[in-house]
């Protein structure tokens, strides 16, 4: 079981490296279980892809937070968490891997960043305060949004 932190840290960084090169989607079926697919749509697995390459970039480092191995018939399984440092900010990893077939499969997934709160708001132009991209008014003032206000896509 030595192998397991540096085999599950090169499984993250291949799962990343696939967001970084738009072929995330690919993964769902290949390196998940069966329990994250039913409880995670492919739909949404492509959009935590998506929003990984657009909000947070490439991969450029992590650092193991914790790690624990538990082994239970002849099954292993890893809950790994990672401070991540990616090209547009620091994030947090935590996984789930299971070894089927020699292979380490997703389990769960997580990924959190300040970049995915910033990036889905922007300042009300009438009160200032955090509203939703996408709203059509503001929820703090009720302000209607004036779609020629609307921040252009990416930002």
């Amino acid at each position: 079981m030595s192998a397991a932190p540096t085999e599950v840290s090169q499984a993250i960084d291949a799962l990343f490296l696939t967001a970084d090169q738009g072929t995330w989607a690919a993964t769902y079926e290949t390196q998940t279980t069966a329990g994250l697919r039913q409880n995670f749509s492919k739909e949404n697995y492509d959009k935590l892809g998506r929003a990984i390459h657009d909000r947070l970039g490439k991969l450029v480092s992590k650092s193991s937070k914790s790690f624990f191995v538990k082994s239970m018939n002849g099954v292993v399984t890893v809950d790994a968490s990672y401070d991540a440092q990616f090209d547009k900010g620091k994030g947090t990893i935590r996984a789930t891997l299971v070894k089927t077939g020699g292979i380490w499969r997703y389990q769960g997934l997580w990924v959190g960043s300040p970049e995915f709160l910033e990036a889905s708001t922007v300042p009300c132009a009438s009160c200032g305060k955090p509203r939703p991209k996408d709203a059509s008014f503001c929820p703090a003032c009720g302000t209607k949004i004036d779609p020629a206000q609307a921040p252009p896509p990416g930002k």
